[in-house]
């Protein structure tokens, strides 16, 4: 008979008491480092193709809105913060530059997350409760950044930031466990926590609101037998695409902060469990200004419609950024023949009850069943013929009848201005 097959590799490597050699130091120390670098390769791009945006008018124009504003502070952010990271995790003994480290590391940290949590926040204020935040910006970023410096400023000072020696990296430089909680909890997991809990709630509630919209339009155009507006198309992608920022923050927080507490920080990493759960923050925690990097490139709506407008062909796109209101917009908003006649939730945009007929048009006999409209054209009115009694009528009422039909055209281009106007400046605060 065949012998029993031997215990597996795996198996025997499990009942092996695990021991941290510099094969596994190394491991650990390049996964981190090769996922820093790619973070700094990819915001380098960003950084020089933004830079090429901001350099032409027609371009510069189409990155107002706030949600790329905020998503810029955090890729300008990203740069220390892979930076840091990078230099942290290539040190192998006590240093200055590991406080160093540490200090610009929580501080960008920090400040990542606040600032997409905000950017959640600020997306339901605009999309859920109807508010104007386009004054927000500067708030948003000078608090962020003026909280984080307050939460990193006392570990700083308490000489807390160092060479770690539990873990053998640029960390926490205490060896009691309950001081080396207290001051993670103080600094990183408590804010961590808290940025996560805030943009999940922000992003849950937008998402509902998203899909309550559609459905309240959906029936409101099956019940006025009018087709979708394009411009609540563009409104609607825009937003699921802005709702991607704090989704990927929540992903990667709840990822990270799960392997770090994890780990039992005062005896060290002990298991094989542990060391690949030490592996995976580190790839994580590295590749967060990688995701963002991705994100803008790949989803955001401005940045997308900017790189498109500067890959143009200067001979058919204009070529004139002196003249930078034919490039305004951020959003091209359409009107199409079939739904040019009705705003958003079926709102009548041709409502001609305040114009008047002027003169003998008036007078002219079965004018009410004859003042018709079209979708794109101007319905004749039925005239009598003239009399040889009266001859300067007909005369009148062609007159009269071309300045009705201007006033309607003049109506109905003001409308759609204000309806574009409208529609602009809520996407500008998204």
């Amino acid at each position: 008979m065949p012998a029993h097959p031997g215990p597996s590799d795996f198996e025997a490597a499990e009942k092996e008491p695990f021991t941290w050699t510099e094969q596994r130091q190394r491991t650990t120390t390049w996964i981190s480092a090769s996922t820093a670098t790619a973070s700094l390769v990819a915001v380098s791009v960003v950084l020089i193709l933004i830079a090429l945006l901001f350099r032409k008018q027609r371009t510069r124009l189409l990155l107002r809105r706030q949600s790329f504003r905020m998503l810029f502070a955090v890729i300008i952010a990203s740069v220390p913060y892979a930076g840091m990271f990078l230099i942290e995790t290539l040190l192998t003994g006590p240093s200055p530059w590991c406080s160093v480290s540490i200090f610009f590391g929580f501080l960008t940290e920090n400040f990542i997350n606040f600032l997409i949590m905000l950017l959640s926040i600020n997306l339901q204020l605009v999309l859920v409760h109807g508010l104007r935040t386009e004054g927000f910006l500067k708030w948003y970023i000078g608090g962020s950044f003026c909280v984080s410096v307050i939460i990193v400023i006392p570990g700083t000072a308490m000489n807390v930031w160092g060479w770690d020696p539990v873990t053998g990296i640029c960390y926490v430089r205490l060896t009691g466990a309950a001081r080396r909680t207290a001051w993670q909890v103080g600094t990183a997991y408590f804010w961590t926590l808290l940025s996560t809990v805030v943009a999940f709630v922000c992003t849950v509630t937008v998402i509902v609101h998203l899909i309550a919209r559609r459905s309240r339009r959906e029936l409101v155009f099956s019940q006025s037998d009018t087709s979708r507006l394009n411009n609540e198309n563009v409104f609607r992608s825009a937003a699921w695409r802005i709702v991607t920022y704090p989704i990927v923050m929540i992903i990667y927080n709840v990822i990270s902060a799960t392997a770090d507490l994890s780990l039992d920080q005062s005896r060290g990493i002990t298991t094989f469990s542990e060391y690949a759960l030490w592996n995976t923050y580190g790839f994580i925690y590295g590749s967060l200004p990688l995701a963002f990097s991705l994100i803008l490139i790949f989803v955001d709506p401005s940045f997308n419609v900017a790189i498109r407008e500067l890959l143009k062909d200067p001979t058919t796109s204009g070529g004139d950024d002196s003249s930078g209101h034919s490039h305004l917009p951020n959003i091209r908003i359409h009107f199409s023949s079939s739904d040019a006649g009705t705003a958003e939730g079926g709102e009548e945009l041709r409502d001609l009850s305040t114009l008047r007929p002027k003169g003998s048009l008036s007078d002219v006999k079965g004018q009410g069943d004859s003042r018709k409209f079209g979708k794109e054209s101007f319905h004749h009115v039925h005239i009598p013929p003239a009399s040889s009694k009266d001859p300067p009528a007909a005369p009148r009422i062609s007159q009269d009848i071309t300045v009705v039909r201007r006033e309607f055209e003049e109506r109905r281009r003001q409308t759609r201005r204000d309806l574009r106007a409208r529609l602009q400046a809520q996407l500008e605060q998204m």
